[in-house]
Parts: C-alpha cells; sequence; structure tokens
C-alpha cells in the first residue's frame, strides 16, 4: 500500500498580500497543495482592513474574476467586504512602511506595487 502525504499551508492574510491572494491560491492548488487562512489583527495598520474602501472593492472585483465561486473567497470577501474606511490606520501602514524602507533601503510601494496600483487606481495616495 502506498502513502500518500497531504501538505497544506497556512496563509497569514495581511494587507501586504490581500491584492495578490488569487496567484496565491491559484499556485497552490496547480501543486496540490491545500491552504488555510489566519488573517492578521494585531498589529491593526498591517491588517487587510486597514486598504481603502475603494481599493478593496476594485481587489474584490479581481477576486471574482480570477476564482468564480471558490469558497475561499466567499471567507475573504465576508470578512473585509464593507464600507469601513480606516484613512488613519492606512496612513500608519504606509509611514511604518517608509521606515522600515529606510532601514533596508527597499521601496514596499515596488516591493507591494500591486497594491499599490489598486490603491492609486481607486483614488488614494500612499505618501503620506
Amino acid at each position: 500500500m502506498e502513502d500518500k502525504l497531504t501538505l497544506r499551508i497556512t496563509q497569514t492574510v495581511s494587507a501586504y498580500n490581500y491584492a495578490t491572494l488569487p496567484e496565491f491560491f491559484e499556485w497552490a492548488d496547480s501543486i496540490g497543495i491545500e491552504v488555510d487562512m489566519n488573517f492578521v489583527y494585531d498589529p491593526d495598520y498591517l491588517s487587510p482592513a486597514v486598504i481603502p474602501v475603494k481599493a478593496r472593492e476594485l481587489i474584490h472585483t479581481n477576486f471574482r474574476k480570477l476564482m468564480g465561486n471558490d469558497y475561499k473567497l466567499g471567507n475573504l470577501l465576508s470578512m473585509f467586504n464593507n464600507d469601513d474606511e480606516q484613512e488613519l490606520k492606512w496612513e500608519q501602514f504606509c509611514r511604518y512602511n517608509d521606515l522600515l524602507d529606510i532601514n533596508d533601503e527597499s521601496d514596499w510601494r515596488q516591493t507591494f506595487s500591486k497594491l499599490k496600483g489598486y490603491v492609486e487606481d481607486a483614488g488614494h495616495t500612499t505618501v503620506y
């Protein structure tokens, strides 16, 4: 009898990776890895909930396009499909990452360019 190995990943969902989740799920599905999700709540300025509402709406439109009726989509939309604008927390997210960029000579806007694109397409800024 052949033993079967099942791989699972527990993905921690944050503002950083929220915009790219469909690609992650597609990759995991393509190699047979099951995915569970945890969500960042603390520090609160790293939660997906801080992404400006209109940007989240654009991200969710992309989720629907790429994922169809996947059960993971329902979980995400139920948690982050609201109109609770957290402008101060979004500003804190941007400033926090600017400080990290100074330390490690990087550019979070380039690293997370998809998030930046959604935010700017929604009429918000990533510069404070």
